[in-house]
């Protein structure tokens, strides 16, 4: 047994979804644009396709050929979201990345005698300035 992931050829086509029929008869279903293959048969037609400049099916050089785990939409998806965690988290912990410099001053305990006022609805400038005009 191989511990190497099986590999499969992938292809495109120019409309989301095609039905290409294979010389041996096989429908060869394109969804989405992408027909992902291991057959040598099917693989060999598909070639063909590409090589004669129909233009309906051709093969991105950048994906030739993807692993299973590849193919699976969740694991891509999985792999893409823990790059771009890992990316922030080195910017976060890149020491150039200046965050400036800040200043803290003491730290002031609120006690239950200065805040009730304020939770009571104390007089403000705007309410002193309603209060004035009413007695007026």
């Amino acid at each position: 047994m191989s511990t190497s992931p099986e590999k499969f050829n992938i292809y495109f086509s120019n409309p989301p979804s095609m039905q290409v029929i294979s010389s041996r008869g096989k429908p060869m279903m394109f969804v989405s644009g992408r027909y992902h293959t291991k057959d040598h048969g099917e693989i060999a037609d598909l070639e063909n396709l590409c090589e004669n400049g129909s233009g309906a099916v051709f093969k991105n050089p950048d994906m030739l050929q993807l692993s299973g785990d590849q193919l699976d939409p969740m694991n891509v998806l999985k792999a893409k979201h823990i790059k771009e965690y890992l990316e922030q988290q080195a910017q976060m912990l890149n020491p150039n990345n200046d965050g400036g410099t800040s200043v803290q001053g003491p730290l002031n305990a609120a006690s239950t005698t200065s805040i009730a006022p304020v939770a009571a609805g104390g007089v403000s400038s705007v309410g002193a300035a309603l209060a004035a005009m009413k007695t007026k």
